[in-house]
């Protein structure tokens, strides 16, 4: 059999006259037949005698039949099945009367990369087919908890209209689900090894314990948003292998004990035990039911879920637990309380504290939501809600805010990405207005009276800008709701250690799944040099490209500028966005040769893959120029050309004849202008091309080494003349970078090639594709673009600082 297919489904079929047609139909729909592969264990009583190959022709099916009177259970089959297990990346469990949607195949891996989980499993009880009617339409569905079997979880699948499922899980994404589905579970291989099929088991216990095991050990389990399968129920309420294998009883109670006693007797040893990852308890608080007296309760309606996002401020939260459940309590005023603490790794991160909610929903239904500080209380005064279409903020602190329920799922919540203090309540204010929310400051309203002890707000915060770092580009946008929201936050951090600490007041764990930027280890660096500049203008370069730099780069500016207040200033901006500043004693009159020299010092020693040079005080970034860089299939150092030749720009023209003389530049004058404001390339390609450089420098005469622009000369001439410098240019179709010198100019209209180059609003460049540039160079050359970019990086910070 071939051993590279993608997706391992595995069928356990028991006398079953459907189950040529379930494995043609799986196949006739899927998108990759020949990516799959099928293992059949097929319980039949040999009465005909068939060759399956008939059927199947070259597909990898493989059917193993034995006598039926010999089965052990269906745990034991589908145990059996998983040995067959290769090297596929998928695993699909399936019953043996099922049908299936187009492409289904595509379209699981699709929802599964989906999932609000590091660890998703697609399962769910499917819609129903019959011969007479086929593919019946249904809801969307999801699977939870009915009632218990002796302990073990019964379950149903339950249908969702879109609009709510939409709401609750974000657009079009899988719902959220509590247990397991026997008939129907898709996962990546990983989840069969670590949650293996227990052999020991019979029926009773078969999605108990793979939904205690898979939960334990950090799985969740999700419906999809459309119907793909389908499965034919049995309706008659019986169970056919009790009546027709001897001994199925016994096998059963047998069964029974044996699963209670694994997950409930701590002495009892099991090769297939509970993971450690989350607790039996946690599952039990998240899905309202008790194992001990077999009681399930509904969820309950409650006025406010109150969300603390917490870390190390034991005395605070101590002061917390006694006033304001004592305040709610006292106006009777129904409530739970989640202490949403992230673990110490890292950086803070209040936006993925606040958004782990997601995963407390199934405890009760709730009409408000109230993100409250651990250090502000309501102490007196009578509590008062907003309007529908209405949010409150500034309760005791700017943080604190009270929302309906369902606006904060609306708005996606907070998005996940922003470390450290500040920026995320501002986010999530802009949020709400951009979903055409009345975002209210209680200090505003003149009948609101409740007051907040507020003693420990004079505490300190240091100060952290990198959640301030180019705010306009996301912040007072509406953003996917889908992405770096509440529907995506088990994709930046797992919730773990969930407690109840008091009545209706519980807490649990976050732990981080993605470093803050502070606590990275980047393979890529952007490198700037600066010696003196106007403190007036950094926020542009400060702003965009530590934005970008999360997860993607690290930034290092060389500083080669003396002592002054501004400079410090200029220092401490750049520190306090997470930018390494390594001093630097300037070593030549020339700015751009030392420029050049301080970088081939930096570069004697550097652990990154690839350092992206740049200019520093007149560029900004629009995206991450990363995500070009790394596709890159060139490994030479990069020029971005200026779109023009020599001959047409009078400054390198003139630069070239002062330094090498006219008939040598008309040699090279029809060749098009690269600028060094912009360079990339792996530290080795680009300590050899410096060296170049300065060689080449080093021969000049002394009054040629002291001519504005001398590195751009030298370049050109290396690259052009003797051709000793060997690049990979990249034009205007690589949206890379634009060098906006011969566009804001007075360039005739018949020259230059970036005459499609479009600018929007004096400051967001687009090509001819209208697709982004990652790097504006030069945006200083037109007065009016270059004030609206200043205007752009400045105002925000002022305004909320």
């Amino acid at each position: 059999m071939k051993k590279n297919c993608e997706i391992f489904v595995s069928i356990a079929s028991y006398r079953d006259p459907e189950l040529i047609n379930t494995i043609n139909d799986l196949y006739q729909n899927a998108k990759d037949p020949k990516n799959i592969r099928v293992v059949v264990f097929n319980q039949t009583d040999f009465v005909e005698s068939e060759d399956y190959s008939v059927y199947f022709d070259d597909r990898e099916v493989e059917i193993y039949s034995f006598d039926y009177r010999h089965t052990r259970g269906v745990s034991w089959v589908r145990h059996k099945i998983q040995s067959f297990i290769q090297n596929e990346k998928y695993y699909l469990q399936i019953d043996s009367h099922m049908q299936f949607g187009k492409d289904w195949d595509e379209k699981f891996i699709f929802y599964l990369n989906k999932c609000n989980s590091k660890k998703p499993v697609l399962t769910f009880y499917p819609s129903a087919y019959n011969l007479e009617n086929g593919k019946i339409q249904n809801d969307i569905i999801k699977n939870e908890i009915r009632g218990f079997n002796r302990k073990a979880l019964s379950s149903q699948g339950i249908g969702m209209g879109k609009e709510i499922c939409n709401l609750e899980n974000g657009d079009d994404l899988p719902i959220i689900g509590t247990t397991t589905a026997a008939g129907f579970l898709f996962a990546p291989i990983q989840y069969v090894k670590e949650v293996p099929y227990d052999g020991n088991l019979f029926w009773n216990y078969e999605e108990t314990d793979q939904t205690l095991r898979g939960y334990t050990n950090g799985w969740d389990f999700f419906g999809m948003p459309e119907c793909l399968i389908w499965h034919k129920y049995n309706h008659t309420g019986k169970l056919r292998h009790y009546a027709e294998v001897e001994g199925s009883g016994d096998r059963e109670n047998k069964s029974n004990d044996y699963a209670e006693k694994k997950y409930f007797d701590k002495n009892f040893k099991s090769e297939y035990p509970l993971g450690d990852v989350r607790s039996l308890s946690e599952f039990e608080i998240l899905n309202n039911l008790n194992f001990e007296t077999g009681i399930i309760e509904k969820p309950e309606t409650k006025d406010i879920l109150i969300v603390v996002p917490y870390r190390d401020r034991e005395e605070h939260l101590k002061t917390f637990l006694e006033l304001t459940p004592k305040y709610f309590d006292e106006r009777g005023i129904t409530y739970d309380i989640i202490i949403a603490e992230l673990d110490n790794e890292g950086a803070w991160n209040a936006g993925l504290s606040c958004n782990s909610v997601i995963n407390f929903r199934k405890r009760a239904t709730y009409k408000y939501i109230y993100i409250h500080h651990v250090d502000v209380y309501p102490i007196s005064g009578e509590w008062k809600y907003p309007q529908p279409n209405e949010m409150f903020f500034n309760l005791g602190d700017y943080g604190s805010c009270l929302m309906n329920y369902n606006d904060f799922y609306k708005i996606g919540g907070y998005r996940n990405s922003f470390w450290g203090w500040g920026a995320e309540d501002n986010d999530l204010y802009m949020k709400a207005h951009s979903y055409g929310i009345n975002v209210i400051d209680i200090k505003n309203i003149t009948d609101y009276n409740v007051k907040f002890d507020e003693r420990y707000q004079n505490h300190e915060r240091k100060f952290v800008a990198l959640n301030y770092n180019n705010n306009l580009l996301v912040l007072k946008t509406k953003a996917n709701r889908n992405v770096d929201s509440v529907f995506d936050t088990n994709h930046h951090g797992t919730t773990h250690s969930l407690i109840k600490i008091g009545e209706n007041i519980y807490k649990h764990n976050i732990k981080p799944l993605k470093k803050a930027p502070t606590d990275s280890k980047n393979k890529n660096l952007v490198l700037a040099y600066i010696k003196n500049i106007n403190k007036s203008i950094i926020n542009p370069f400060i702003k965009s490209v530590t934005y970008f730099a999360p997860y993607s780069y690290d930034v290092v500016v060389i500083d080669s500028s003396s002592d002054s207040d501004d400079n410090n200033y200029i220092r401490s901006q750049m520190e306090a966005f997470g930018i390494k500043v390594i001093r630097r004693e300037s070593k030549n009159e020339s700015l751009f040769i030392d420029r050049f020299e301080s970088y081939t010092e930096f570069l004697e020693d550097t652990i990154y893959e690839k350092i992206l040079c740049l200019d520093f005080n007149d560029l900004y970034l629009q995206s991450n120029p990363f995500d070009i860089i790394d596709t890159l299939p060139d490994n030479r150092p990069i020029m971005i050309s200026e779109g023009i030749t020599i001959e047409e720009q009078t400054w390198n023209y003139n630069t070239l004849v002062n330094i090498y003389g006219t008939e040598y530049v008309n040699q090279i004058k029809m060749y098009e202008v690269l600028n060094s404001g912009v360079i990339c390339g792996t530290p080795k390609n680009l300590k050899n091309y410096i060296d170049i450089i300065l060689k080449e420098y080093n021969s000049l005469p002394e009054h040629s080494k002291k001519i504005y622009g001398v590195d751009q000369a030298i370049i050109l001439k290396l690259i052009y003349g003797t051709q000793e410098l060997k690049i990979n240019v990249i034009r205007e179709e690589t949206p890379l970078a634009i060098h906006l010198h011969t566009i804001l100019t007075d360039l005739p209209n018949d020259k230059g090639r970036f005459k499609n180059v479009q600018i929007i609003r004096d400051k967001i460049v687009r090509n001819s594709n209208n697709e982004l540039f990652a790097i504006v160079h030069q945006y200083n050359r037109s007065i009016k673009m270059y004030n609206e970019v200043l205007n752009h990086f400045n105002t925000y910070q002022e305004s909320i600082v």
